[in-house]
């Protein structure tokens, strides 16, 4: 008779495990060895990391992954009769929630941008973001939505799953 082992915690020495190939087992011991392991299955969802479950030293490459990953590609324009543009950018490989990403780092980088690239003595005022959430799913349409001036409303962006 064959026992099943599906608890190794209780091993303290290493040298008593049997390493060899295991015989055929029976259905039912089978199934019992992965009763407690985790699978990921295409209905699952990754999270967005919101800044207070986010730690900027992990680097967050885990495989299988544990968040989502995504792009954002951004675009400052000028408007004043013709449209001008001023600069574009793209942040990588990013696991930080949108609109949490965007207060900590992206927004000042986009007003930067816009001190350096307009003349000192004119002022200009923004009139509107335009986002565009992409997916490299099959049959899923690009999400686009207009906010005015920097008023993003960055959970309906989260909340359609980025």
């Amino acid at each position: 008779m064959q026992e099943s082992i599906t608890n190794f915690d209780r091993y303290v020495n290493e040298d008593e495990l049997n390493y060899g190939t295991p015989g055929s087992p029976v259905i039912g011991d089978c199934t019992s060895l992965f009763d407690d392991r985790s699978e990921t299955s295409a209905n699952d969802v990754l999270p967005l990391l919101q800044l207070d479950n986010w730690n900027p030293d992990l680097s967050y490459n885990e495989s299988p992954p544990t968040c989502i990953h995504y792009t954002i590609e951004w675009k400052l324009l000028l408007n004043g009769g013709r449209t001008t543009k001023l600069t574009n950018d793209t942040e990588k490989d990013l696991v930080l929630a949108p609109g949490a990403f965007w207060n900590r780092c992206l927004k000042s980088k986009v007003e930067d941008v816009l001190k350096k690239k307009t003349p000192p003595r004119k002022s200009y005022k923004l009139d509107e973001t335009n986002i565009i959430v992409s997916t490299t799913e099959r049959g899923e349409r690009d999400f686009t939505k207009r906010f005015d001036e920097l008023d993003i409303d960055w959970q309906v962006i989260e909340r359609h799953g980025i």
